[in-house]
């Protein structure tokens, strides 16, 4: 039997079904990850946590319709990939997944809102100070809740220490003839 004939020989009925059963539970997975909100995946994105599961399971056959075999788990990868670049090539959608980065401490504020929304308290910002090496939040200007979920802070100006001269001390040798 060719490989042209077997492949001919693919339910392709079954690989797109696959293949749709994918994009929707990619599609899912991905605004249910963008409802916990960022500090549930923190340090990795969103995307790539949908993106491992998915491809996980679509390996252990899960997602894949079994009549349509190698076949199907192929097309799925693809798809995921497809959809991948989709959601980097267009700012709409990259901007649902990802969303904005959030001020949750300035200028001796704390936005309670956002720490509501994010569900943090002040304990994630002292912890943001301990991180740093400082003692208490309040040494920082600002605190932000970056798109990926890490805190960063911006220190006050009285705490920020000069940058060391980058000229170099050097000590001339001579050579005695």
């Amino acid at each position: 039997m060719s490989l042209a004939h077997s492949f001919m020989e693919v339910p392709w009925n079954a690989v797109f079904i696959s293949m749709g059963k994918t994009a929707v539970v990619y599609a899912f997975m991905l605004a249910g990850m963008r409802l916990l909100g960022k500090r549930a995946f923190r340090g990795i994105g969103i995307q790539e946590v949908v993106l491992a599961t998915l491809l996980a399971k679509i390996a252990a056959d899960h997602i894949v319709v079994q009549e349509a075999g190698l076949v199907s788990n192929l097309a799925d990868g693809v798809t995921l990939f497809v959809m991948i670049y989709f959601v980097d090539r267009f700012p709409v959608i990259r901007h649902f997944v990802e969303g904005d980065s959030s001020t949750i401490y300035k200028n001796g504020m704390i936005c309670h809102e956002v720490l509501k929304k994010y569900m943090m308290s002040e304990n994630d910002l002292s912890q943001v100070a301990r991180d740093y090496g400082r003692s208490s939040y309040k040494d920082f200007e600002q605190i932000i809740l970056e798109k990926d979920g890490r805190l960063t802070g911006i220190l006050k100006k009285e705490f920020l220490q000069p940058l060391a001269s980058p000229t170099l001390n050097r000590q001339e040798t001579h050579q005695e003839v």
